[in-house]
């Protein structure tokens, strides 16, 4: 196993200390390798990448999600 040392400005360092614990990682080292892995994992994957960076781009709409839910529901319903 390689070991690297890096540095990282004080809010990061805590921020990344919570949330390997949070995350329940065994220490930061198994969290940050965990990063590196997920977006290798999203590296090797155009379309995902692709799609999100389209929904990124909007366009944005204005919906109401309880609408939406209601809709789908009774058309789910009628069929």
């Amino acid at each position: 196993m390689a070991h690297l040392s890096i540095s990282l400005p004080d809010d990061v360092a805590a921020l990344a200390q919570a949330r390997a614990q949070a995350g329940g990682f065994a220490d930061l080292s198994a969290y940050l390798a965990a990063l590196v892995r997920a977006d290798d994992d999203e590296e090797c994957d155009p379309a995902l990448a692709e799609a999100l960076a389209e929904g990124e781009r909007g366009p944005f709409v204005d919906c109401d999600f309880e609408a939406i839910i209601a809709e789908a529901r009774a058309k789910f319903r009628r069929e």
